[in-house]
C-alpha cells in the first residue's frame, strides 16, 4: 500500500487515522502491521501510540499547521495602522520624504525614519498587498 504524506490529507482525515491506529494497537495489532494497514510510517504508529497513551483522545486531536496568524512581523500591529493611515492621509512630501508619491521606495523610507525600522523592499511590498494597496499609475492630464 502506498503510504500517504499528512501533510497533504485535511485534519479530520488525520484524526481519523489516528483513532483507527488506536483501535487497531487495542486490538492486538503490532505497530508495523498498523502502519501496513493505514500506509503511514511504522514510527509515526508509535508517535500516535504514545501521544494517547499519555492524554487520551484529545492528544490524537490534529492541530493547524505553520505560523500563527501576525506572528514573526517586523511591525506591531499599532505601527501598522499608523503607516495605513499615513499612506490614506497624507502625501510623501508632507512627511518631509523626498517622493511625490507613494512607492514601495518612499514606504520603506517612511518606515526607516518613523519607526527606526531597516526593512527589505520586497518585505514592504508584502505588507502592501497584506494591506490591500494595489499599484496605481497617476492619471495623465492633458
Amino acid at each position: 500500500m502506498d503510504k500517504y504524506d499528512a501533510r497533504m490529507l485535511s485534519n479530520d482525515a488525520v484524526e481519523q487515522l489516528r483513532h483507527q491506529a488506536v483501535r487497531l494497537a487495542r486490538g492486538g495489532e503490532t505497530n508495523t502491521a498498523i502502519a501496513e494497514i493505514l500506509g503511514v510510517n511504522r514510527r509515526t504508529v508509535g508517535v500516535w501510540l504514545q501521544r494517547y497513551a499519555a492524554g487520551g483522545r484529545a492528544a490524537l486531536r490534529a492541530k493547524r499547521r505553520g505560523r500563527k496568524v501576525g506572528e514573526q512581523r517586523t511591525l506591531t500591529p499599532g505601527q501598522e495602522l499608523e503607516v495605513q493611515r499615513l499612506l490614506l492621509d497624507k502625501p510623501p512630501d508632507q512627511l518631509r520624504l523626498t517622493f511625490a508619491l507613494w512607492s514601495r521606495q518612499a514606504v520603506r523610507e517612511l518606515l526607516r525614519v518613523r519607526f527606526g525600522v531597516a526593512m527589505p523592499i520586497r518585505t514592504v511590498g508584502l505588507y502592501l498587498q497584506r494591506w490591500a494597496f494595489t499599484p496605481q499609475k497617476p492619471v495623465k492630464s492633458a
